[in-house]
């Protein structure tokens, strides 16, 4: 038999179940009456959602789906497991739930197989952007995506799970400068980050010097839900996100092409995304800059048309990578974690 021969007739392939997230994500941008856009990825708190049993932290799409959901749905907890996996631990889900779907890949049981790491040339390209076994190991064909409900701990009743301890937002705020603060000393065989220079009257990472310029916290009011030292805190996740992409970090090409209209939303999305993941590690929202509203349209068609979707999760993806970056170079995430601890 054909081992392609096993694949269920429900699975989604990589474009189908980006068009699917992309029309979730779109659903998801707001313009409140004062005017200020809201996109999907703010308004995040509570931390990044993770596995309830495992700890293992989801990655990329399915990051921005389940945070999308708990933001519509007031989850304030992070912790997450398919009906399945509550039911193994005596726990019930809530009469009248729904779970949230994910996308998550399914590989082939039979038929050509090899064996892999995250160094093998290619991996990264061929498991997409959607999923594939970050651990490494014995891999198999992927058949395509499955749609698979998950639900929060706050839908289900009867199981013992101790959701981590809720963090304020000045607390997650300083969590956060603490840890691009770590980032700028450096650590042993580590790439400092950005040193930080006061003054002027915006904020900007600038490339030549390796520096962000700033006002002072005590010059940013109050914006979007957040105080002025917590929007600062995202204002520096922002920049910082911007500086992983030098030459002397991770070399991101659209940092490359900055100079091109193109170039410059592609990094500005990379660096919106990013500092939301980097802030919403430590349970902080963020919130859409005055001076980034500009980007909107783009980014609207970005998930609207087809042919641009994969520039879209392109930018999810560097983001994420982006955000663990800052996280491993500050000492908060291990080396291992990257690779081992990921959904």
């Amino acid at each position: 038999m054909d081992w392609r021969s096993e694949a269920p007739a429900d699975l989604v392939t990589e474009d189908e179940g980006m068009g699917l997230i992309a029309q979730e994500l779109l659903s998801g941008i707001e313009r409140g009456p004062d005017g200020q856009w809201r996109m999907p990825w703010h308004g995040i708190m509570g931390g990044l959602p993770e596995n309830a049993f495992t700890g293992r932290r989801f990655r990329k799409t399915n990051l921005l789906t389940l945070s999308l959901a708990a933001k519509r749905r007031g989850f304030r907890c992070p912790l997450w497991a398919p009906q399945g996996q509550w039911e193994d631990r005596r726990g019930n889900i809530r009469p009248g739930e729904e779970g949230t779907v994910i996308l998550v890949p399914v590989f082939a049981q039979d038929g050509p197989s090899e064996r892999w790491d995250a160094s093998t040339p290619g991996a990264r390209k061929r498991f997409g952007p959607l999923g594939g076994d970050a651990a490494g190991g014995e891999s198999r064909a992927m058949l395509g995506y499955k749609r698979e409900p998950w639900y929060n701990v706050s839908q289900v009743e009867g199981v013992d799970v101790r959701p981590p301890a809720p963090v304020t937002p000045s607390l997650a705020a300083e969590g956060l400068l603490a840890a691009l603060e770590a980032w700028r000393r450096g650590r042993p065989g580590g790439v400092r980050g950005p040193a930080i220079q006061y003054g002027g009257h915006q904020a900007y990472w600038t490339a030549s010097t390796d520096q962000i310029w700033s006002p002072r916290a005590e010059a940013y009011g109050d914006h979007d839900g957040l105080s002025g030292r917590e929007y600062f805190a995202t204002v520096m996740a922002h920049e910082g996100i911007h500086a992983t992409g030098s030459k002397g970090r991770l070399r991101r090409s659209s940092l490359a092409q900055y100079s091109s209209p193109q170039g410059r939303a592609r990094e500005e999305m990379v660096a919106e995304i990013g500092a939301c993941f980097l802030a919403g590690h430590f349970g902080l929202a963020t919130a859409l800059r005055p001076d980034h509203q500009i980007y909107i349209k783009g980014w609207m068609q970005q998930l609207s048309d087809r042919n641009q979707l994969k520039a879209f999760f392109w930018a999810v993806g560097q983001a994420e990578i982006a955000a663990n970056y800052v996280l491993r170079e500050a000492g908060v995430l291990r080396e291992a974690g990257l690779l081992n601890n990921l959904e």
